[in-house]
């Protein structure tokens, strides 16, 4: 009996690679969006035909890293800086996207 190991002494809580793919996903999202900021000051508004499509793909993926995230937070074995920190890069993400899309629907009303 002293030479077993039972299942819930075994458990460690480590780092997971989701993590850091949460991370990540929301780091592009944030850099999709500071492109197309910077592009539309410097162009005053009028953007290249197809760029964007870019705000779609850099809302896209702060969705798919804030839901990462979320599950991740869920998870008990789960464990790591890399998970709250994409909790809170994603959440700040669909933020700005989602005041950038009002900010255009109020425009277009004045």
């Amino acid at each position: 009996m002293a030479g077993k190991v039972f299942s819930y002494v075994r458990i460690r809580r480590k780092e997971t690679l989701k993590g850091i793919i949460a991370g990540a996903l929301g780091a592009g999202s944030a850099i999709c969006l500071l492109v197309l900021i910077l592009v539309s000051f410097a162009r005053q508004g009028r953007l290249p035909e197809g760029l964007p499509a870019l705000a779609y793909l850099g809302f896209l993926l702060s969705g798919i890293g804030l839901y990462i995230s979320v599950r991740l937070r869920q998870d008990s074995n789960a464990y790591g800086p890399f998970i709250h920190g994409a909790l809170y890069v994603n959440l700040v993400a669909v933020g700005m996207y989602v005041l950038v899309f009002l900010i255009g629907f109020f425009s277009m009303l004045i």
